[in-house]
Order: structure tokens, then C-alpha cells, then sequence
């Protein structure tokens, strides 16, 4: 079959296309009839190979959408997350780092505790009262979302406060 100019060869095949593919497959077409006929009445190139790698992932998994796998598994687990907040209730004076050494040893994770002064404005009344300071633990998914666990020093010693960032 000849290419038609402004034939569009797209890098991911769509729902639309990938529905196309089975239902002319199901008409009784090979897969160079079917990559022929994409090309003649939706204008869109797939080759062979496409056409067959679409049919064999459709074989195993059923559907036409895409299955995003995500292998990695999340550093900051649930688990690690009920420990922080069962020991700051137990401790509400006990520092961020701290909570990260014990974290580290109950679990061997290893969190990632990094500085950041809330108050940019050092003459504040605000920032003489409130002295917070907070500690990013991340969390990796694709949200990228992090733990915030800040210390405020009080008159009657420093507190330490979890906060789940959404």
C-alpha cells in the first residue's frame, strides 16, 4: 500500500486505534490488511511490527488501555509513616532528627532531612514567637508528595509536628 502525503505515523497508538486494530482483526483481516486500511480510512501509518506487538500485549493483558507499571516501591511506606506519629504522640519534644535515627534503625530507611526556615522576614514579631523550622522527609510517587515534621520552640521546650503534605 502506498503512504498518502500527511499520513500521520503517531509514537503511541491511541484507544481509538488500538479498538480499530481488533475490530477489523475480528472482520477476519491479516495484519497487512489491517495496517493497510489504517492507512487508507484514518490516515494513520502503523507497521506490521506495531500492529502485532499491540495484538500480542492485548493476548496477555485484555484491554486496550495502557498499563503504567510502577516497579519501584515507595521509599516513605505507610508503615514508616504510623511509627513517625506514634512516636512524636509518645515524645511531642523529641527533634526531627531523632525521629529519623529511630526511624533508621526500626526499619533501616535512611529519610532524607533537610533544613528549611519557615519565616523569610527575620525582624517579624511572628519569627521571635514562632521560631519554626521544618524537616522534608520525600516521599517518592508520582504525586511527589513529602512528610513536613517541624520543630517550634515553645517556653517549655521544643515540639516536634508531622504534617502529610497532599
Amino acid at each position: 500500500m502506498e503512504i498518502r502525503p500527511g499520513t500521520v505515523k503517531p509514537t503511541r497508538l491511541s484507544v481509538y486505534i488500538r479498538e480499530r486494530i481488533l475490530s477489523l482483526r475480528r472482520s477476519g483481516k491479516n495484519i497487512t490488511e489491517v495496517r493497510d486500511e489504517l492507512i487508507r480510512s484514518d490516515n494513520v501509518q502503523v507497521s506490521r511490527q506495531g500492529i502485532s506487538a499491540f495484538l500480542r500485549r492485548f493476548r496477555q493483558s485484555g484491554s486496550v488501555t495502557d498499563f503504567k507499571v510502577n516497579t519501584r516501591q515507595k521509599m516513605l511506606q505507610e508503615v514508616h509513616l504510623e511509627f513517625i506519629d506514634e512516636t512524636i504522640r509518645n515524645d511531642l519534644e523529641i527533634s526531627a532528627r531523632e525521629v529519623a535515627k529511630l526511624l533508621t534503625e526500626h526499619s533501616q530507611f535512611n529519610p532524607h532531612i533537610s533544613l528549611k526556615d519557615q519565616n523569610e522576614d527575620k525582624n517579624s514579631v511572628e519569627q521571635e514567637n514562632d521560631n519554626l523550622q521544618s524537616y522534608h522527609v520525600p516521599v517518592e510517587n508520582k504525586v511527589n508528595s513529602n512528610i513536613d515534621i517541624s520543630r517550634k520552640e515553645t517556653s517549655d521546650g521544643v515540639r516536634a509536628f508531622l504534617h502529610r503534605k497532599k
